[in-house]
């Protein structure tokens, strides 16, 4: 089934992020081995090794959410297959990757790789010499991470602006069969919270700001607006400044 979702044209800028979250992957990545005999079905992760800081942490949201949903941590390898680590495989990365189109043997499935547009990506289990293979492609970097927390929610997260909500009872077994094209229906996506009330941004520190705009991109808005009130009586108005 062919499965639509509400993402737009127009990238997010989370370069900001990138950094608290690859710290969180390492601290899993530490962690991981105390608890990789919890899941019955082993998962690696394939990527390509000249990915793109966005296509990095598509990898890097991917294992850390698969880790929290089954106490595995997927080991993460590069190049073409054969893959002979695991029971299935994830590839992750651009439809213009070499290791995407190596696994793209079916002729209708690399026709609609192909088409895929900026933002837009391709959710879909296959098998590759026996062995499961879930293809997470994306039309450009952004369209990968999009489709890295889409997968996250296929396996039972779910995002908010306050943070994540992930379920307490661990997954077991294989990855769900996934069959999904999401793409664009509207241009902007995002939030515009005002300024002046206590609630508001006005006390939003650094952190607040980098978590914020971390949970948006998860739930592929690309938006950020702020009401402002720049000429009232007293304050300076900008456009005189």
């Amino acid at each position: 089934m062919i499965r639509l979702e509400n993402l737009s044209s127009r990238p997010l800028r989370v370069s900001s992020v990138v950094g608290g979250l690859s710290f969180a992957a390492i601290l899993l990545s530490a962690s991981g081995s105390t608890h990789a005999a919890e899941s019955s079905v082993k998962t690696t992760v394939v990527c390509s090794q000249e990915k793109s800081p966005l296509e990095t942490l598509a990898v890097r949201e991917v294992c850390r959410y698969i880790f929290q949903r089954t106490g595995q941590l997927p080991p993460v390898v590069t190049g073409k297959p054969p893959w002979k680590f695991a029971d299935s495989s994830i590839v992750i990365g651009r439809k213009d990757r070499d290791h995407v189109a190596a696994v793209l043997l079916d002729p209708q499935l690399k026709t609609a790789v192909a088409a895929l547009q900026s933002q837009q990506y391709i959710l879909k289990t296959i098998e590759v010499g026996g062995r499961r293979v879930l293809l997470v492609v994306g039309g450009d970097d952004i369209g990968t991470l999009y489709g890295g927390y889409r997968l996250a929610e296929c396996l039972g997260v779910r995002f908010y602006v306050h943070g994540d909500v992930i379920p307490d009872a661990r997954l077991h077994g294989a990855l769900p069969n996934l069959d999904e094209l999401g793409q664009p229906l509207f241009a902007l996506r995002g939030i515009q919270p005002f300024n002046n009330f206590a609630f508001g941004p006005d006390w939003w520190t650094v952190e607040d700001y980098k978590a914020i705009i971390g949970q948006l991109a998860k739930m592929r808005m690309n938006f950020i607006g702020f009401h402002c009130y720049p000429e009232y009586p007293g304050t300076p108005n900008p456009e005189k400044c």
